[in-house]
């Protein structure tokens, strides 16, 4: 089981996610993006354990804080009940979700994946060796 691989692979994840998440947050806002970039570390945004059985299963969650300290405000350009009159001409709007439904973070998520399987295949070649 490779543990470098699969954190690699998670951590892929998350700065994919936090890079979006900037990216598409409002620029004129004054500093929810520094904030933004300051709050989210890897290991505030990543909850992993490796168990210790190979075969046992792995959770991972990844979470991204658009609403830091010194920036509350980044959560009410995600409100959903904002209404259309407002968020007119302003995309920023929703850009958590924005980031989470791109393509590139479907992409990270996919690699992750394939590294969890290439790790369980590993192991089961191991044991089917054993035999």
């Amino acid at each position: 089981m490779s543990k470098t691989k699969v954190e690699k692979a998670l951590k892929d994840v998350a700065k994919t996610i936090k890079t979006l998440t900037i990216a598409k947050a409002p620029y004129k806002t004054g500093n929810l993006r520094r904030k933004i970039n300051v709050a989210n570390t890897y290991s505030t945004m990543i909850k992993y354990k490796l168990p210790a059985d190979a075969l046992t299963a792995r959770p991972a969650t990844v979470t991204v804080d658009y609403a830091p300290p010194g920036a509350e405000y980044g959560e009410f350009w995600d409100e959903p009940a904002t209404s259309k009159s407002r968020t007119k001409g302003r995309p920023q709007f929703g850009f958590p979700t924005k980031a989470n439904e791109n393509i590139n973070v479907d992409a990270a998520i996919a690699l992750y994946i394939t590294q969890l399987e290439n790790d369980l295949v590993e192991v089961l070649e191991k044991e089917i060796d054993k035999l």
